[in-house]
């Protein structure tokens, strides 16, 4: 279809780590809405058609196309930039409306045993890639309408050992998120942070999914009383992408953890 006969309401959002888990389920609640969904992945490479089936198969018009993007690889991202360029040339694009950085890992880190790798690995993964990415794609990103939501965690509210290195690096997002909306202000281009609680899906290893005593003891701690799903935070992020007069701040979606 051409940029022609484009509904003119139609927008594309860019999702990293779409193929699985929140992310995915992220993917398909913005298809949901009628959005194109340009994601990425790492690995596990049998896993995107089926999300870019489950896009199309809504039949609204919402299309999907999948990237793979290691996103520790910074020198690739100029590469990246370009084949993410030619996806929304072909639906007959050339800017985003939305971009959220998903892509991340979990790591336990308890004091006296946390070591150089693995606080690279967190920082690299869960700020540094976040903040270049941005970077990378703001000059495409619509002025005046266009939204960027970040991912923190509730373990930045509230501490949880032994996981301090990761919500320390969570906490960080959620501070340069309110630095982007000020810095992106003046172009009408907002920045929100989406604070997830623990959720059942392969973050950690799968640990809160598939340990019935930790997901019992965490559902104890949940105003909702029980663990999220990856189905709980995808629409909730859709929704919230078109609060026009929200940025700068952060929205919890945590089922009231530890209130």
């Amino acid at each position: 279809m051409s940029s022609q006969q484009q509904p003119q309401a139609a927008r594309v959002a860019l999702v990293t780590g779409g193929n699985r888990g929140i992310g995915k389920s992220i993917v398909l609640a913005l298809a949901e809405k009628g959005i194109s969904v340009v994601f990425t992945y790492n690995s596990h490479p049998e896993e995107p058609p089926a999300v870019i089936e489950s896009v199309e198969s809504l039949g609204n018009g919402a299309k999907a196309a999948s990237l793979q993007l290691n996103v520790t690889e910074f020198d690739k991202y100029d590469t990246f930039l370009s084949s993410l360029q030619s996806i929304l040339k072909d639906w007959g694009y050339t800017q985003l409306d939305i971009f959220i950085p998903c892509a991340g890992i979990g790591s336990i880190t308890p004091f006296g045993q946390i070591n150089a790798q693995t606080i690279d690995d967190l920082y690299n993964i869960q700020f540094k890639a976040p903040i270049l990415l941005t970077q990378l794609v703001a000059p495409i990103l619509k002025e005046k309408t266009s939204v960027i939501i970040t991912i923190s965690s509730g373990l930045a509210r509230f501490s949880l050992p032994p996981l301090g290195v990761y919500a320390g690096l969570k906490g960080g997002i959620e501070v340069w998120t309110r630095y982007l909306a000020k810095e992106l202000g003046s172009k009408g281009i907002r920045a929100i942070c989406a604070r997830v609680g623990a959720v059942e899906s392969d973050f950690g290893g799968g640990r809160v999914r598939d340990d019935k005593d930790t997901n019992k003891h965490i559902a104890s701690t949940i105003a909702l009383g029980r663990v999220g799903l990856p189905s709980d935070i995808g629409p909730a992020i859709a929704n919230i992408i078109d609060l026009t007069w929200v940025t700068g701040t952060v929205i919890e979606m945590s089922g009231g953890q530890q209130v």
